[in-house]
């Protein structure tokens, strides 16, 4: 889905209008206040005014990879920079390519996406872990995996948002985040080895979706993406030891720095 910079701009007006806690009934012109006539937040959005705290406010994003496991049907993800994500016994923790959240920020997140990579496939190649796949691809035939059983992966797939135990998403559609591009494969015939591993493909549009209204992750919170399935996904042929595919979430919008809940946030005026 191609977006226009209005998007991005009604988006920004958003994250000011909700870190500076501003007033709809006024239009978003005044900040709330409480009994006392005093502004509730002492937080302003890329400037320096009277005694509010400056929080700086920038387009961001996160990325966040799960590897699947033959027998798991539930997949967490590990949002924070100091939460190490159990990816099995061979590979732990947060991987290189990664971008998580820090405790004292905050992420307001407009568009998410879906995708998959294969970081080792099952011959030991590392030929993918590159690639981001909207959708299953024919090149993992070569590997002795089938891409028909692959798409259980986006058909079967829902997420649940739980933020400190409250769910406040409980079914997010993964199959919307689904885009099978016109061309797949080697269109050279197989003259060119290096072929396969292109396909048409526009990250700004293909599997991500937008988040309306957006959801705002506080690095304070006990946040929870969880992507579940009906069932194991052994029964997609991924059971291979050596083969490695990662599940990615990554989340478009805009990163506010060091105003989380653990934060001072009292106004001094």
């Amino acid at each position: 889905m191609a977006l226009g910079q209005e998007f991005y701009r009604n988006s920004y007006r958003t994250v000011i209008n909700v870190i500076e806690q501003r007033d709809p009934a006024s239009g978003y012109k005044d900040r709330l206040k409480d009994a006392s006539g005093r502004p509730l937040s002492r937080y302003v959005v890329n400037k320096d005014e009277g005694n509010f705290k400056k929080v700086k406010v920038t387009r961001s994003f996160l990325r966040l990879e799960i590897l699947l496991q033959p027998n798991l049907t539930n997949y967490p993800f590990a949002l924070l920079t100091n939460v190490a994500a159990n990816n099995g016994p061979t590979v732990q923790g947060t991987q290189p390519t990664e971008t998580r959240l820090k405790i004292q920020d905050v992420f307001f997140c407009n568009r998410i996406g879906f995708y998959i990579y294969m970081k080792t496939s099952p011959g030991g190649s590392t030929g993918y872990q590159f690639l981001l796949f909207t959708c299953p691809t024919s090149t993992f035939l070569a590997g002795g995996i089938n891409p028909i059983m692959m798409m259980g992966i986006w058909t079967g797939a829902t997420m649940t948002v739980t933020v400190n135990n409250d769910v406040l998403t409980p079914a997010w559609d993964m199959l919307q985040h689904l885009y099978i591009p016109q061309m797949q494969g080697d269109p050279s015939g197989g003259i060119g080895p290096a072929w396969e591993y292109f396909n048409p493909g526009r990250y700004n549009e293909d599997g991500i979706i937008v988040v309306e209204p957006m959801w705002v992750i506080n690095g304070g919170n006990d946040n929870e993406y969880t992507i579940s399935y009906p069932y194991s996904l052994a029964t997609m042929g991924i059971t291979g030891s050596v083969v490695q595919i990662f599940l990615v979430l990554k989340l478009e919008g805009f990163l506010a720095q060091n105003c989380s809940s653990i934060m001072d946030n009292q106004s001094k005026n």
